[in-house]
């Protein structure tokens, strides 16, 4: 039934409806048209209200995926890990007389050799422990002693080789060091090729 604008009496109304309506001077019922108006501004301001609020909520950027996360965290222990066994290996190696400038090559070609156990101390990679300053002091320099920096013996009865093999960077610091500009161009000439 349609909302009527004037009505004799309230019986034939929708009780929902009644408080919608005022007495009028003739004793009839009519439709309070401000009281309308102020409701459906109050709803207006609601709906606003409401609107702002959700879109704030829904602005909001979604949770972070907790697998992603764990995978980062993995990477960056696995990074701080191997940082770890670098920086050990590179310091026993130069302790027991591996040249500096092949240091790194040696740290590139033990590290496989090594890892970091659960209470954070060098193992081998069958979880047995390793003395790394012996382990560079004895057997890889028996096994490689190219990489050890020399007597400076010469000669028949010198032992050792000091005939390393040498990577284009540490040929290139070789240069730098000596003062070797022919050799540094020579070089920067075969890497352009």
């Amino acid at each position: 039934m349609p909302l009527e604008t004037v009505v004799d009496n309230l019986e034939g109304v929708e009780d929902k409806y009644k408080d919608l309506y005022i007495e009028n001077s003739d004793g009839k019922f009519e439709v309070n048209i401000t009281g309308l108006k102020s409701a459906l501004t109050k709803e207006r301001g609601l709906k606003k209200d409401f609107e702002t609020k959700y879109n704030k909520l829904n602005n909001v950027d979604t949770p972070p995926d907790l697998d992603e996360m764990t995978l980062q965290l993995k990477e960056a222990n696995d990074t701080i890990t191997n940082m770890k066994v670098n920086g050990k290996i590179k310091t026993a190696a130069l302790k027991a007389g591996v040249d500096k400038d092949y240091v790194d090559d040696v740290v590139l070609l033990t590290k496989g050799n090594f890892k970091v156990n659960d209470s954070g101390e060098i193992t081998g990679q069958d979880d047995n422990t390793i003395d790394i300053d012996n382990y560079f002091k004895n057997s890889f320099k028996k096994s490689k002693p190219r990489f050890y920096v020399s007597s400076g013996r010469t000669g028949s009865g010198a032992s050792g080789s000091d005939t390393a093999p040498v990577s284009y960077d540490g040929k290139v610091n070789k240069a730098i060091k000596n003062g070797n500009v022919s050799e540094l161009v020579k070089l920067k000439q075969s890497k352009l090729k």
